[in-house]
């Protein structure tokens, strides 16, 4: 399993802000209350960053995108006209991509996968009113990044994943001290917080927080404590920091990863240095109607990655753009939250055909698509988090074990 590269944001955040403050937003376009801008086209755009190894990631995004506006056009389309998506190339420059979709008039853009390319695509898109939905990011920098209120994410915050690793902590410990391991970077102490606060909160056992800043002592400091669970917190370090438990001899089983450290191993670890670790990941395996036709659209597809958070960004931005009854990236940030059930008590919707159906008669809807439930908040992020469960064997390989559900 290739894992999606970890972002560190070093540097970023100040970045981020300073990026967005020169867009001159002010305002929060996602509760506004817009007139009708007269635009009748929904015109989507992708802003497809992974290169390299990374690009095997872009085919899905492409493929889940073509999908969805395929089936809105064989449906009617939006408010009377075609969807149109713009052509995409991985292999221009993030820069290039946003004056090309400038130019394309994109009423919506999808992407960015990477956390670290969001600021400069907020501050270009937000100040042409466009909407920008990532199916990936995932930093929690991003929600003090001012977007005039057109950012958001059908991925789940990091910091999410707090709960289950406090609830899984929990389960694995049995009663016993639960140790939190977790890298020095300021995202990976956030999490570490949360996961200890969710255990207090929970009432269950005794927690010890580790910093991992040189990892074979660390290691060793999480061997004399003797924890029933060793949740590892780690984005950057992860293989250093596993190798040195196993090192220390601690039980491979005991051992939490989160989903900066899952990733597939191998030969790069002892033997059995994983065996029995659980691990975690954002997302939900596709539905099999849903990966035949994605096929159908790209027989080459090895990956499915960020593919039901793509074409869950398709499918609402269109949901919002019938129930404004506008096509203008203003009125669609106006309803994201409304349509994918953040607010309004809409009846819901799974099929494209019982929303439009719904919409047609004037009902508010509350769209749960394939990625799961959406609920945006007013920061633009989803409120309910699908995460994929996996556990390790002797080979240091991950195997999908189940999927769990964070609200």
């Amino acid at each position: 399993m290739k894992k999606p590269r970890s972002i560190g944001l070093v540097g970023f955040f100040a970045v981020a802000l300073l990026l967005a403050a020169c867009s001159g937003q002010t305002g929060n376009a996602r509760i506004a209350s817009p007139q009708p801008s007269g635009v009748e086209v929904l015109t989507i755009g992708l802003l497809l960053d992974n290169t390299g190894d990374q690009s095997f990631l872009n085919p899905a995004q492409q493929a889940a995108a073509k999908l969805a506006v395929q089936q809105l056009n064989l449906a009617g389309g939006v408010n009377g006209q075609s969807v149109e998506l713009l052509p995409s190339d991985p292999a221009d420059s993030i820069a290039d991509q946003l004056r090309k979709l400038s130019a394309g008039k994109a009423s919506v853009v999808i992407g960015p996968t990477d956390s670290a390319q969001a600021s400069e695509a907020i501050a270009a898109l937000s100040k042409s009113r466009t909407v920008l939905i990532s199916p990936a990011n995932a930093a929690t920098a991003l929600n003090k990044v001012s977007s005039g209120g057109y950012y958001f994410r059908t991925a789940p915050v990091e910091t999410m994943q707090a709960k289950l690793l406090a609830r899984l902590a929990a389960d694995s410990a049995k009663g016993q001290k639960i140790a939190v391991l977790y890298e020095s970077a300021d995202s990976s102490k956030e999490i570490a917080q949360q996961v200890i606060s969710a255990v207090a909160d929970s009432g269950a056992q005794q927690t010890v927080s580790i910093e991992a800043s040189d990892a074979a002592a660390a290691a060793a400091k999480v061997k004399a404590e003797k924890a029933g669970s060793v949740v590892v917190i780690a984005r950057q370090r992860s293989q250093q920091i596993l190798a040195e438990l196993a090192n220390a001899q601690v039980p491979g089983s005991t051992l939490l990863l989160d989903d900066g450290a899952t990733s597939s191993y191998g030969a790069n670890l002892a033997l059995n240095a994983l065996q029995g670790a659980q691990g975690i990941l954002p997302g939900v395996f596709p539905p099999a109607a849903f990966q035949e036709e994605l096929l159908k659209i790209d027989p080459a597809l090895t990956s499915l990655n960020y593919a039901a958070e793509s074409y869950d960004a398709v499918m609402l931005s269109a949901l919002a753009a019938i129930r404004a009854k506008d096509s203008s990236g203003a009125s669609i940030a106006s309803r994201l939250i409304e349509v994918s059930g953040g607010s309004g008590n809409g009846q819901k919707c799974q099929q494209l055909s019982d929303c439009l159906s719904l919409l047609s008669q004037g009902k508010a809807i509350d769209y749960d698509g394939v990625s799961g439930p959406v609920n945006f908040d007013d920061q633009g992020n989803i409120t309910v988090a699908n995460y994929l469960v996996y556990r390790y064997g002797a080979g240091n390989l991950p195997v999908l074990n189940r999927s769990e559900q964070v609200k």
